[in-house]
């Protein structure tokens, strides 16, 4: 028999005190048991999730309690597997290379069809997930983006339950970091370093995730960092640059946006045409360059349809970088406050105490 403390499994790790809170209201009106556990391995006041074992079912069930008949799918179901079968498992998810998932990505029905066709995949889940976040509109035109976050992050939580290797803490990682969570993304992102099994891509990670929170100076060290340990420039070399663009470091974005294109490989045409647009967009846009990528695709409306869309993700860059720099302002004035409402504290306790006073 399973003791007291064996028998609670966790639902939800590195979850921030009012986002965990508001999923343990969630379980409590469902009638789950629930305990709010903090991470204690964490910087940040963050907390995991955890219900009976018998109730886990139960829990997930009411984390998609808000999705539609349409895209429901079916609770996970742990596979019944001996000692032998359970370390096949994790030996077969430490060696999948971390790209094969991007390699396998699919619509939202094919995944769902995947997930109801075999409850015990962790896999198929972490599919799922990566299908919802990276699908178009027409897909789920009726719901709303801050939903389909919601349900990437339980197909993710599931797949972490059914066993999922290091891939998931990568996949969440990225998601928090869609979300704006900089705390949790940062708790995601160490895990997934912890692993070893990509480097490259936990330090790519920590670019997105210092120009989440606005910091200037350790965005140009990790983007420099990124730089060192990629083995080929790519795509996400070429982001980085545009994350510095977004940030005000325009010369240096340009220089790592010539380095990117001159020497790195890409994994399609569609990426390098993306990668060129964005550096173009980058020097100003200029006729002349604009004409030259033109002579590459099919015609110009081509080449001015790739320079709209990368003008757009710089200006969403740009915005973002904006909310981040607006958030460090409002902690610091937060800091400020409280620090000075602490010192009025300790002048008041020191005139009650000035024996002159008397």
């Amino acid at each position: 028999m399973l003791s007291e403390e064996l028998s609670w499994v966790t639902i939800s790790r590195y979850l921030a005190e009012q986002t965990a809170r508001q999923l343990a209201d969630k379980f409590e009106v469902a009638g789950i048991d629930v305990r709010l556990d903090p991470e204690g391995a964490t910087e940040d006041n963050l907390y995991r999730l955890r219900v009976p074992l018998d109730q886990a079912i139960a829990a997930f069930e009411a984390l998609k309690a808000e999705v539609t008949e349409e895209f429901r799918w079916p609770p996970p179901r742990q596979q019944k597997m001996g000692v032998a079968g359970a370390l096949r498992r994790l030996i077969e998810s430490a060696r999948r290379p971390s790209s094969s998932l991007e390699e396998a990505e699919m619509s939202v029905e094919a995944a769902l069809e995947l997930v109801r066709r075999d409850p015990t995949s962790p896999r198929h889940r972490l599919q799922l997930a990566r299908a919802l976040l990276s699908t178009d509109d027409s897909e789920l035109e009726e719901v709303a983006t801050g939903k389909v976050l919601e349900w990437a992050r339980c197909a993710i939580d599931e797949a972490i339950f059914l066993g999922a290797g290091p891939e998931a803490a990568f996949e969440l990682a990225e998601l928090c970091l869609e979300q704006e969570r900089p705390n949790e993304a940062a708790a995601w992102i160490e895990e997934a370093a912890d692993s070893g099994t990509d480097p490259s891509r936990a330090a790519y990670l920590l670019c997105e995730l210092e120009f989440l929170k606005g910091n200037l100076k350790a965005l140009k060290n990790a983007v420099s960092h990124y730089r060192r340990i990629v083995d080929t420039p790519d795509l996400n070399l070429l982001y980085a640059a545009g994350l510095l663009y977004s940030a005000g470091e325009k010369g240096m974005a340009v220089r790592l946006a010539d380095t990117a294109l001159r020497d790195g490989e890409f994994a399609s045409e569609d990426e390098w045409v993306t990668a060129a647009a964005l550096k173009i967009v980058m020097e100003g846009a200029a006729a002349e360059s604009v004409a030259d990528l033109a002579s590459f695709l099919p015609g110009p409306e081509a080449a001015d349809q790739a320079i709209t869309d990368a003008r757009a993700e710089l200006d969403r860059l740009r915005s973002r970088w904006k909310r981040a720099l607006n958030a460090v302002k409002k902690r610091q004035l937060e800091s400020g406050t409280r620090e000075e409402r602490q010192r009025r504290r300790q002048a008041d306790g020191r005139e009650r105490t000035d024996p002159r006073r008397k």
